[in-house]
């Protein structure tokens, strides 16, 4: 929780979550260990994880610690998306959206 990146983790062996270890190449470029899954903050707690311990950490200040990213625990919920799927959902109702709109006003298109 150095600097605020956000990158995706190492694929979990045995699950369906995927992943690219980007946040293992932050950690190993900038020396930067701990890192917060983000579908797991609730306002009680989150899954911390320290690269360089190699394994998962509590941290006793997390509260602050977010809020410095603009992230307020008191109103986060929690889910088992990985960040990819989060922000292709985001993405997917923005297209939604706008194509809902966009064939409401009568527009016409071609692809």
């Amino acid at each position: 929780m150095t600097c605020g990146n956000l990158a995706c983790g190492r694929e979990q062996y045995g699950t369906n979550i995927k992943g690219n270890s980007h946040a293992v190449a932050h950690y190993k470029s900038t020396s930067h260990p701990v890192a917060v899954k983000l579908g797991s903050i609730t306002p009680d707690s989150a899954d911390v994880y320290c690269y360089q311990c190699d394994d998962m950490v509590l941290c006793s200040d997390l509260k602050p610690q977010l809020a410095r990213f603009g992230i307020n625990l008191d109103t986060t919920q929690k889910t088992e998306q990985t960040v990819g799927e989060m922000v292709s959902a985001n993405i997917f109702a923005i297209i939604s959206d706008g194509l809902s709109s966009l064939l409401e006003s009568g527009t016409k298109f071609e692809l």
